[in-house]
């Protein structure tokens, strides 16, 4: 029997608000995987348990608009294959999470290595927050 899921990623994915970003960047749990920088944070009972995203690339490592919106693509591309098991996560748990992507590299890496860096990324959360237990680090 085949399961079929959304694979896509809509606008109620990403982080638009000023004050809900701010607030992923003031409380959030950093690691790096070179060329990302990963901030997450989780939130319990959410009413709109789920995954809200954001991507960053500054234009003081990519100055030209289409190089970013090259690289910005990629990432949501990686993330949009491989994020079926935190959205099971979320469901299971009744939580939301938050969580932002900030490209820090000068160059552009071709799209195997960012859907590489962002597959252990994602695994790397999802294990934190399944084995989180005390959940010490939910506001």
């Amino acid at each position: 029997m085949s399961q079929i899921t959304n694979n896509s990623l809509n606008r109620k994915f990403f982080l638009k608000h000023k004050t809900e970003i701010q607030f992923l960047f003031e409380n959030g749990i950093r690691f790096s995987n070179n060329p990302l920088k990963i901030i997450y944070l989780s939130k319990p009972e959410s009413n709109t348990n789920g995954i809200k995203l954001f991507i960053s690339i500054p234009k003081k490592q990519i100055s030209k608009a289409n190089k970013r919106n090259l690289i910005k693509r990629r990432i949501k591309e990686a993330i949009r294959i491989n994020l079926n098991q935190l959205k099971q996560l979320c469901s299971d748990k009744n939580i939301e999470i938050l969580i932002g992507f900030v490209y820090y590299s000068n160059k552009i890496e071709k799209y195997n290595i960012i859907e590489n860096k962002i597959v252990l990324s994602l695994q790397s959360i999802y294990e934190k927050i399944k084995n989180d237990e005390k959940n010490e680090n939910i506001l």
